[in-house]
């Protein structure tokens, strides 16, 4: 990058991977309507480091997977994906983390947790939050919000407020020696279906009732002539 900034090296004798995370810095900025830029730092010049780092992570991720690697932690300046984690370890290792990201990622992982278990209710399906392993966890760069304040002589200094994308995904153990998910049998779904409640019946009416109102009429009263 830096023999491209000095022109000694052109884009097209450059790494097949250079030209790579090029494109894909071209198409950030395209996506994200200029908000990414790797101009932006110094123009003239390119610098993408803000990408390269994601990237880098991603490639050795695809090496692991073919490998056939299922439990791993990558780190790279910031950005990081973890894969095979059990939920109950993650949950642990959150918990007791001093970086203050780690709340932030603890909400994420909750989240997580939270829809696997609504999808297995819409399913009628069993479910143990302690067979969930973590899947898939990356963190990405975000768009960078650009704001000003005030500085001396009128001036205006910009700030420029970083912001992530945290993803994970949480799948079910199933190999390994843990059983699969089971789905609820639909005995117990007739057993919890009430019955239908019987229709009551009209009472009779009372004839001896009104019998004594026609008796108590008839009386005379007390002190009447």
């Amino acid at each position: 990058i830096s023999r491209i900034n000095r022109g000694e090296l052109s884009l097209e004798e450059a790494h097949a991977d250079v030209r790579e995370v090029l494109q894909r810095c071209e198409e950030l900025r395209d996506a994200t309507r200029g908000y990414f830029d790797v101009t932006v730092p110094s123009p003239g010049a390119i610098d993408p480091s803000g990408l390269v780092k994601g990237w880098a992570v991603d490639r050795a991720a695809d090496l692991l997977d073919q490998a056939g690697v299922r439990n791993y932690g990558l780190s790279a300046g910031g950005d990081m994906r973890v894969r095979g984690r059990a939920v109950p370890e993650a949950y642990a290792i959150l918990r007791f983390s001093k970086k203050l990201a780690a709340q932030q990622i603890h909400k994420v992982l909750r989240s997580a947790v939270a829809n696997a278990e609504q999808q297995a209710q819409r399913q009628n399906a069993a479910f143990d939050a302690d067979r969930l392993r973590v899947s898939y966890a990356v963190v990405n760069e975000g768009p960078t919000l650009k704001r000003f304040t005030a500085a001396a002589m009128g001036r205006a200094t910009p700030i420029l407020k970083r912001t992530s994308h945290v993803e994970i995904h949480v799948l079910a153990e199933v190999g390994g020696g843990a059983a699969p998910v089971a789905k609820a049998g639909a005995a117990e779904t007739q057993a919890a279906t009430p019955a239908p409640a019987k229709r009551k019946q009209p009472a009779a009416p009372r004839a001896a009732k009104g019998k004594r109102t026609k008796a108590a009429a008839s009386r005379p009263k007390k002190g009447s002539k």
